[in-house]
């Protein structure tokens, strides 16, 4: 199944999140119980399922005790509820007292069992249309074509040939050429003197 999703999360009848992803069977991008909940689901059609512990479940051992002067030494004022980032890891300072910080690095939807709706915004008839869209997502501001009956990609900024390969590594999409845009026209020319000799 190739399809375009709208995913709502919902927490107690409040949506927290809305979003819209690309979703190919056998590719780890959306949850498999939502993977489960779609199959055979058409264009248009919602479905809604409930998943608890949706974000995981709370770790005592990611609840720590810091130092006031380690977060003032990197130019944060710690308050109650404001959110930091230590290391990569985001946390939510619960309290402060007597030179310490006590910081929650669980994910704040932990324990918490999420609605989730979702729609079938669209389907593909085949990969080719897929990866046109993908794309098309991917690179929404950025020069580029696409040639279907090749299987070629053709972008402007070298730079984003690795994005889009590993982007094809991840939703499993395979004998596709990618390269800068005016490789395309050196490799036409090629053709052309070829056909005049």
């Amino acid at each position: 199944m190739l399809s375009k999703l709208k995913i709502e999360e919902f927490l107690d009848n409040k949506r927290i999140n809305s979003y819209e992803i690309l979703f190919k069977e056998g590719v780890e991008i959306v949850r498999k119980e939502i993977e489960n909940a779609i199959k055979g689901k058409k264009e248009n059609e919602v479905v809604e399922l409930e998943i608890p512990k949706a974000y995981g479940e709370r770790k005592a051992e990611l609840v720590v005790l810091m130092p006031l002067r380690v977060l003032k030494q990197n130019k944060i004022n710690p308050i109650p509820g404001l959110v930091i980032n230590v290391d990569g890891m985001e946390g939510i300072i619960k309290t402060v007292s007597g030179g310490r910080v006590v910081v929650d690095f669980n994910h704040p939807l932990a324990e918490k069992t999420i609605l989730f709706k979702v729609k079938v915004v669209k389907t593909f008839d085949n990969e080719e249309d897929f990866v046109e869209e993908l794309l098309k997502e991917l690179l929404k501001n950025e020069k580029f074509e696409f040639k279907k009956e090749e299987k070629a990609v053709y972008v402007e900024k070298e730079q984003l040939i690795p994005l889009i390969k590993e982007l094809f590594k991840i939703y499993k999409i395979e004998n596709y050429k990618v390269e800068k845009l005016n490789n395309k026209d050196k490799e036409q020319e090629n053709k052309e003197e070829k056909k005049e000799n």
